[in-house]
């Protein structure tokens, strides 16, 4: 919607790529960033969008990615926004400069940028930036360090450069959301009696133990023995008090237990998906071929997404509910949850 004078920088062939030299006139779309990194920093990229557009916009991306890749014609429903549009991110991986700044990679490029706050992270994540900016003394700083804020306000810090220090777990980035998507899970999902779940990259179990209190079986599988531990700890303290099926988080990766899937996949119902943004990759096609009835996919990436549901259509699934929630405001990043189930759900 903006009337602009541009530089083109290259031609591919099949379309331009330019470079904005003026707005002549903006768009009723746009608006002032309120990040001074806007456009240096490589987070943020959709900061200069009112928020109404960014989520359209995902919807449009969702919608025609699902079409252009996957073969996929849906109608895509309306974004589920965030509560926070700023202020809601709860981790940060920080690297150091020579002068012991904390930064954030420039984009396109792992040139440092120093910062001192930022506009998506939650306010105490800001208060440690700051204290990091005004930090004095010649005292050893790690190279890389990662910040994360769980769910209970407790702050946590890892320091990559060390041995000693433990790996980060995978934690959703937006804590209301994440609560969104959890129910969300459960509203898709609770229904498909009997409910035996097998959730593989299962992390500390965020999206199967929400399910505890439908299924009589969750069977969780990760390679992150920190998450597989959190997976197990919240699994007992849920079973005092509820009280619940079996319950079982095992650590290993997919490719080592595939034999051992096989034989044994008639025992599950359901199979949630939630792998990085990588997607499936080469795994996609085994675990459509184990025909469990029902398959929750989770992901953040749309045009992964689309790749990964072509195989599933495929093999014999269809889509029978899909659900977008805004995960990353101010980003171009969708979380997407797609239930699909065998054409013959009875299978």
């Amino acid at each position: 919607g903006d009337l602009l004078e541009v530089e083109i920088i290259s031609d591919r062939g099949s379309y331009l790529e330019a470079r904005i030299t003026t707005i002549i006139e903006s768009s009723p779309s746009r608006t002032n960033p309120t990040c001074s990194l806007f456009g240096i920093c490589g987070g943020c990229s959709w900061q200069h969008l009112t928020y109404d557009a960014q989520l359209e916009g995902k919807r449009q991306i969702l919608e025609e990615t699902l079409r252009r890749i996957g073969g996929i014609e849906i109608d895509t429903p309306e974004i589920i926004p965030s509560p926070k549009v700023y202020g809601y991110r709860n981790n940060a991986r920080l690297r150091f400069n020579s002068k012991g700044k904390a930064c954030f990679y420039r984009f396109r490029s792992h040139d440092l940028v120093p910062v001192s706050t930022c506009s998506i992270l939650e306010p105490q994540l800001n208060t440690v930036l700051h204290e990091m900016d005004q930090r004095t003394g010649t005292g050893p700083l790690p190279r890389e360090t990662v910040l994360q804020l769980d769910e209970e306000g407790e702050l946590h810090r890892f320091d990559l450069s060390s041995e000693k220090s433990p790996e980060p777990g995978f934690l959703q980035v937006n804590h209301q959301v994440n609560r969104i998507l959890r129910k969300t899970v459960v509203e898709m999902v609770k229904g498909t009696a009997p409910l035996k779940v097998l959730d593989l990259y299962c992390g500390n179990g965020n999206l199967s133990l929400p399910l505890a209190e439908y299924a009589e079986l969750i069977e969780g599988w990760d390679i992150s023995g920190s998450a597989i531990a959190d997976a197990n700890r919240k699994a007992r303290k849920l079973a005092e008090k509820k009280g619940t099926g079996d319950l079982f988080y095992r650590k290993s990766s997919i490719r080592k237990i595939s034999m051992d899937l096989t034989k044994r996949a008639k025992n599950f119902s359901c199979l949630i998906l939630d792998p990085p943004r990588g997607g499936l990759k080469g795994g996609g096609k085994y675990l459509a071929e184990l025909e469990i009835p029902w398959i929750l996919y989770v992901s953040c990436v749309p045009p992964v997404l689309a790749r990964d549901l072509k195989l599933f259509y495929r093999n014999g699934y269809e889509v029978r509910s899909i659900k977008a929630l805004d995960m990353f405001p101010q980003t171009w990043h969708l979380e997407t949850v797609v239930l699909l189930s065998m054409k013959d759900p009875q299978h």
